[in-house]
This record gives structure tokens, C-alpha cells and sequence, in this order.
């Protein structure tokens, strides 16, 4: 029979081996993975919001004439 320490220590030892469980050396995704690197979200570019100056503004002018004549 095995003695109850035995048992621990078997138990201990199963434990252990899933803490180094992740997703490269298992079946887990990897949004469970603890200390994984987040990925870059699009407003941390480093770049300013919007297109480039001036593309807008023909569309509003022609809006603007659009939106005259029709009232």
C-alpha cells in the first residue's frame, strides 16, 4: 500500500507539471496564457488619428453647393 505521503507527493508532482503548461506545449489558447504579450492595439502606432490633410475638404465643397441649391 502506498503511504499517504506517497500519494501527496504523486499529487504534488501532477500539479506542478501543469503549472508549466501553456499554449506552445498544449492544447490551451492563447488568451489563458499568463504572462503573454499583449498585442499593439491601433491607437499605440504612434501616428496622429485622420487621413491626410486636405482629401475631405472637395467633399464637403461639394456637399456645401449640393445642400444650397436644393433649398
Amino acid at each position: 500500500m502506498c503511504s499517504t505521503l506517497e500519494v501527496l507527493l504523486v499529487v504534488v508532482q501532477l500539479l506542478a507539471n501543469r503549472l508549466g503548461l501553456n499554449s506552445c506545449n498544449s492544447s490551451k489558447p492563447p488568451s489563458s496564457d499568463k504572462n503573454r504579450a499583449g498585442e499593439k492595439r491601433a491607437g499605440q502606432s504612434g501616428r496622429k488619428a485622420g487621413g491626410q490633410p486636405g482629401v475631405l475638404a472637395p467633399l464637403c465643397d461639394k456637399l456645401t453647393i449640393l445642400m444650397k441649391s436644393r433649398y
